[in-house]
């Protein structure tokens, strides 16, 4: 399939990325030819079945050509998803980085260091933030991964900035499919779950916010927390008058969408994501 994006950068950098994703360029006359082809790209991919990764999506905390370009690559990597990534949506096959994703990956890069207003390199003081980032925005809730999958990840602290600039991006993709693995694992823990129903006479609490709880030492561990928060779900719904059977039944559908979801996700997603964690260190 075929899109057409419009950005307001220079066009020796659209060109670059064109070529590195197989698109081309064009002029925009004004801004107000930029939002009738914006309209008019969106209502395009609406009546052809194509699937679009809108620019607002992309949470890019920048101001200018770059964060304009980051955008850009990003759609054309959404509206032309390689047919193996597809292809693996609902299987449990590892994801790994496309040449595609390198070559976006360098030209981000490249123009961060060049372009971006505080002209900051990409080095290891960058990786260990994006690190960070990514794991924050992986597992936030610090409720899938472990402590030891934490230490492992470790490794790559000061590799991050490499992996970008080079286009090797294996690293950021170990640690994602580290949490598929991990998000399947929890995902058929919580429904086994509901075979029992709680016992809601203990007296416990369940920690909402794990921002900056400790990593689960343990499967045991783990599954201790799920333990309340299924409860907790469970405790949400019966406390709107349902059933234990209802509520169960609710809980079921709630995590096999999720785990649908998951399964659902794509290399492409994995780098969009990797890509953002990146820009949000800037």
């Amino acid at each position: 399939p075929t899109a057409e994006v419009v950005s307001r950068a220079d066009r020796v950098s659209l060109t670059r990325i064109a070529s590195a994703t197989g698109g081309s360029t064009r002029d925009v006359a004004s801004l107000a030819g930029l939002a009738v082809d914006l309209a008019r790209l969106q209502q395009s991919a609406l009546d052809e079945g194509q699937h679009v990764v809108p620019i607002e999506r992309l949470h890019w905390p920048l101001l200018g050509a770059v964060a304009l370009l980051l955008a850009v690559g990003m759609l054309l990597l959404g509206t032309a998803r390689s047919p193996s990534a597809t292809a693996n949506a609902t299987t449990t096959t590892d994801f790994a980085p496309t040449e595609r994703h390198a070559k976006v990956a360098r030209l981000v890069s490249s123009m961060f260091e060049r372009s971006h207003y505080r002209q900051a390199p990409v080095n290891d003081p960058v990786s260990s933030l994006v690190l960070d980032r990514y794991l924050e925005s992986i597992d936030g809730s610090r409720s899938y991964f472990l402590a030891s999958d934490i230490q492992e990840f470790e490794k790559y602290r000061y590799e991050l900035d490499d992996a970008i600039t080079t286009g090797r991006l294996e690293p950021a993709f170990a640690i994602f499919n580290r949490f598929q693995s991990r998000n399947r694992e929890r995902m058929a823990y919580a429904i086994k779950l509901l075979e029992t129903e709680p016992d809601f006479k203990v007296d416990e609490s369940f920690e909402f916010d794990r921002e900056h709880a400790p990593w689960a030492a343990s499967s045991d561990e783990l599954d201790e927390l799920w333990r309340k928060r299924v409860k907790n779900d469970a405790l949400s719904l019966m406390l709107a008058d349902k059933t234990w059977a209802e509520t169960r039944d609710v809980l079921r559908k709630r995590y096999e969408r999720v785990a649908k979801r998951s399964e659902q996700i794509t290399a492409d997603d994995v780098f969009e994501n990797f890509m953002n964690a990146f820009a949000h260190v800037f």
